[in-house]
């Protein structure tokens, strides 16, 4: 179901009104209803995409947040192919990072396989290399919101613990 606010005007849209709406509809990221074919193909794909994601999440480590380690993760940040929850969410998307709800955007194949070949543990593995967890699915905790936000601008803005491998020219 897409509200429609016009659905309870009589009046015939204007063509001002109507690229008013085309372009709301692209910055806030809705369908314009007037201008929205469903694509029943297109729908049973991106069904299919979701329930590939929701498999992936159920490994191990994809199973809760890479961030924080919270439990069952709703989004997925496509910079670095992790699950995270709605708080850190909020942080990544601060950062600029896109994000992606599990169950309700649509996904691409090469976003799907991106995950299977990455997700949490390589994540970590790389940003987290010298962190001083030895777990790092380690539940982290944090008092506040700027602790949250800090730790992931350190961890994927600073790249604090990186462990870089220098070479031999």
């Amino acid at each position: 179901f897409v509200f429609n606010p016009k659905d309870e005007e009589k009046e015939p849209e204007s063509p001002w009104q109507r690229t008013l709406d085309e372009f709301t509809a692209k910055i806030y990221g809705y369908r314009n209803p007037s201008t929205y074919r469903p694509n029943p193909e297109r729908e049973k794909i991106n069904e299919s995409l979701r329930n590939e994601i929701k498999e992936i999440k159920k490994k191990k480590y994809n199973s809760k947040c890479a961030d924080c380690s919270a439990k069952y993760p709703t989004y997925v940040v496509i910079n670095f192919n992790i699950f995270i929850c709605t708080n850190c969410s909020a942080h990544h998307r601060e950062l600029q990072h896109r994000i992606k709800s599990i169950n309700l955007d649509d996904w691409t194949i090469s976003e799907a396989q991106m995950l299977r070949q990455n997700g949490n543990k390589k994540s970590n593995k790389t940003y987290l290399a010298t962190f001083d967890k030895p777990n790092h699915n380690q539940k982290h905790t944090f008092t506040n919101k700027d602790q949250r936000a800090q730790f992931i601008i350190d961890k994927y803005i600073n790249k604090k613990w990186v462990k870089y491998v220098q070479t031999t020219q």
